[in-house]
């Protein structure tokens, strides 16, 4: 199973934002776009999506393919495939209660909560 999980992202009006919020529940420490947890040994990258696109990201389908921002959550090889989904699963709630758009692609997406879909406004 790969050690990584990318979230698509939508909802926040620059990286900045992105990363204060993921700081604000994670509580890590930032060195240039990588957020290290503490007590973890979790990585969280954050990358501006190069195929953002406003009028495509709105697609019910395929749409998160073109959110604003990416974000990639790596994990230390001693991490269960149960711990993958258990944080990824903590990551996502954070973000469905926050009404935050956010679509999880990784190996184990089927098992995560709404299968690692969290749109709300646009269920």
């Amino acid at each position: 199973m790969d050690s990584t999980c990318l979230l698509y992202i939508a909802d926040f009006s620059s990286q900045d934002e992105l990363v204060m919020f993921v700081n604000e529940k994670f509580e890590g420490n930032l060195i240039n776009e990588t957020l290290y947890l503490k007590n973890h040994n979790i990585e969280i990258d954050f990358d501006e999506n190069e195929d953002f696109d406003l009028r495509k990201s709105s697609n019910q389908y395929d749409g998160f393919l073109y959110f604003p921002y990416k974000l990639w959550i790596n994990f230390n090889d001693s991490f269960t495939t149960e711990n993958f989904i258990q944080f990824v699963n903590v990551f996502l709630k954070y973000f469905d209660n926050s009404k935050k758009k956010v679509v999880a692609a990784c190996d184990y997406e089927e098992k995560l909560i709404h299968n690692g879909d969290i749109r709300p406004n646009s269920l």
